[in-house]
């Protein structure tokens, strides 16, 4: 079946019949596409090699909408929880941590750290009864020196019992130990040859500064803490063992290790959070931020495609029978042209035919997935295509008609019977019968299943046939120019113009239910004025005018899906219609409740039914959240 095609020789000089309408030279084989119905002006000549011409460029542009939106860098997100100056000038020399852990001798201690640097140390511990000793790695004589002279009169447990008994030890919760684990506070200065030289590299040190001082080959390394109160760097040579709580938590806090931080650095940490992938689910007493979505929430594919593609369309409640629609099947390589016909066989194949330059496409699993077919005619014209569920399908060219009988895996061509008269549409009874309607009123007809073609009265005289349609049970009808329609009910042996329906223009495409309910339509003023008849073509009544429509088609289920502009979905048998997709197409089959949808580069099929727009959202899961906690998904890396 096919939308308004237009051909003559020379460039078109009248105004185009439908919005989306074809017209074809036949002196020069240049193709033309309406974007306006007004004036000749309206018809816009598509350049060879299917790149448009600037007018379709812009008029494809200007008909993109435009989604509000927030610009993102994409290496930062958009959060509040971000760092200021100050806390960033704080935290800015964070370094990983120098100690390498507690061995039960050097040997240990050795093969365990190859490669120390300046700044490592280590403890030594032989087992119970020996004390530990601390060793610092001195790089001038490549090796570990042990800390002699270290307090022996405290205990672990009693260095634990007298920290502790501060009134504040920043000590953190082991949920805050693993978010902030590896993290040190960066008080280690480095390596000097003397205490002049560490003065002056550190001229203003806080409490918990340290650094070691070797002066060389033979000397021993000599670790230094500021201590604050005197503003003096102090020799960690025969400390005292009589450390106060105050001196304790000093000294405990100037470890690497031991995950104490202060009370700025502990609100300024409060955020962060372990490591969460996009997908994750977050319980939490604050609200993350864009980066996360609430359970239960609807979202744009768009702007959440990462969390799309982990969670898909759910929620439906199964075939929504045209009413609701997914993204863009067109298979990966084909060129990018006009999908210009559509077609069902009865079965679970449809097949979809480029209007110029051979390609034709194949679904066999009700229009899930699609593939690419070769062996067609290269650089023909197509116009139409049709198949009758027994793998046999015909294709309607310039010069003539292409069959498979193996649904669509070899072809062969036949020449059209009457001369520079190309078929423009097709249909089958899927009994044996095919009829193809062309340029000059010309009616072909095949009653062996189109190995052979004859022609019949059509009644349209010279005027151009532009579609034809059935009912599968003898009853036939043709629309065309000069507003001429005709009808046979005898599987098409005999045809009979048909009253036209007053105040319609010309109705350039016809479309069935199947059971007894026919729609004609695509007006030449474009506004898609269009008739309906319940006698299976014997009488017509106008119906008002639908924006933008190309073409309709029903099925028997009661449903009907409009074409154009966007996609028109009836679920009344045509009698009132909603717009359900904002996509263009030209073209629509239907197989039971599965329906397919083509345009430039495009085939779409009619998803489940979903409580959403499945083209452009998706539904994010429901996640069941502890009392008094909220739940959110990491929607964004």
């Amino acid at each position: 079946m096919s939308q308004h095609i237009v051909t003559g020789a020379g460039a078109p000089l009248v105004a185009p019949p439908s919005i989306g309408a074809h017209y074809t030279d036949l002196t020069s084989k240049q193709e033309y596409i309406a974007f306006g119905t007004l004036t000749a002006e309206d018809w816009v000549l598509q350049e060879k090699g299917g790149t448009a011409a600037a007018a379709v460029a812009a008029h494809v542009a200007d008909a993109v909408p435009h989604t509000q939106y927030v610009q993102k860098d994409g290496a930062k997100q958009l959060s509040t929880e971000d760092y200021t100056t100050a806390e960033k000038a704080k935290l800015a020399g964070l370094e990983s941590s120098h100690f390498k852990g507690l061995h039960v001798d050097l040997a240990a201690l050795i093969a365990a750290v190859p490669a120390p640097v300046d700044g490592d140390y280590a403890d030594v511990d032989t087992g119970l009864g020996a004390e530990v000793v601390r060793h610092v790695w001195d790089s001038s004589d490549s090796e570990w020196k042990p800390q002699l002279g270290q307090s022996a009169q405290l205990t672990a447990a009693q260095i634990k019992s007298e920290y502790e008994s501060n009134p504040n030890t920043n000590a953190y919760t082991d949920a805050e130990k693993t978010k902030l684990a590896g993290l040190e506070s960066s008080h280690f200065k480095g390596l000097f040859v003397d205490l002049a030289a560490l003065t002056a590299a550190v001229p203003a040190p806080v409490d918990g500064d340290y650094a070691d001082v070797d002066a060389g080959i033979g000397s021993e390394v000599v670790r230094h803490l500021w201590d604050s109160s005197d503003a003096a760097w102090v020799p960690q040579l025969g400390a005292s063992a009589q450390l106060t709580a105050a001196q304790v938590k000093s000294e405990y806090e100037s470890n690497p290790d031991t995950n104490a931080f202060t009370d700025a650095e502990k609100t300024k940490l409060a955020g962060l959070q372990n490591g969460l992938a996009v997908g994750d689910v977050l319980l939490t007493l604050r609200d993350p931020g864009a980066s996360h979505v609430a359970p239960g929430s609807t979202q744009l594919q768009a702007t959440y495609p990462e969390l799309f593609a982990l969670i898909g369309l759910t929620g439906g409640s199964g075939p929504s029978d045209g009413a609701s629609w997914g993204g863009n099947l067109y298979p990966a390589g084909a060129a990018a042209m006009d999908v210009v016909r559509v077609a069902n066989d009865g079965t679970n194949t449809f097949m979809a035919v480029e209007y110029k330059g051979g390609e034709i496409f194949r679904s066999t699993d009700d229009g899930a997935t699609w593939a690419l077919l070769t062996g067609f005619g290269a650089n023909d014209w197509a116009y139409s295509i049709a198949g009758d569920g027994t793998g046999v399908w015909i294709v309607t060219g310039d010069a003539g008609f292409y069959r498979t009988t193996d649904n669509g895996n070899t072809w062969a061509f036949t020449a059209n019977p009457v001369s520079a008269k190309p078929a423009l549409c097709i249909d089958t009874d899927r009994a044996g019968v095919w009829m193809a309607g062309g340029s000059g009123g010309t009616m072909y007809r095949s009653a062996d299943n189109g190995v052979t073609w004859g022609t019949v009265t059509s009644g349209f005289s010279l005027t151009k046939i532009t579609d034809i349609a059935t009912d599968m049970a003898g009853n036939w009808v043709a629309t065309g120019w000069a507003g001429k329609m005709s009808r046979s009910v005898n599987n098409g042996a005999s045809w009979s113009l048909v009253m036209y329906p007053s105040g319609v223009p010309n109705l350039s495409w016809v479309s069935t239910n199947t059971i007894g309910k026919w729609i004609a339509g695509g007006a030449d003023n474009g506004t898609g004025p269009w008739a309906v008849s319940i006698d299976n073509g014997a009488t017509w009544t106008y119906k008002d005018a639908l924006l933008m429509v190309g073409r309709m088609q029903g099925s028997a289920n009661g449903k009907w899906v409009g074409a154009g502009a966007s996609i028109f979905h009836s679920a009344d048998d045509g009698d009132t219609w909603t717009s359900v997709a904002s996509e263009m197409v030209g073209d629509i089959a239907v197989h039971g409740a599965q329906w397919v949808a083509t345009g430039y580069a495009k085939i779409l099929r009619s998803g489940d039914l979903y409580p959403y727009n499945a083209a452009t959202e998706f539904l994010v899961p429901e996640v069941t959240a502890p009392v008094g906690a909220t739940a959110y998904i990491k929607a964004t890396a």
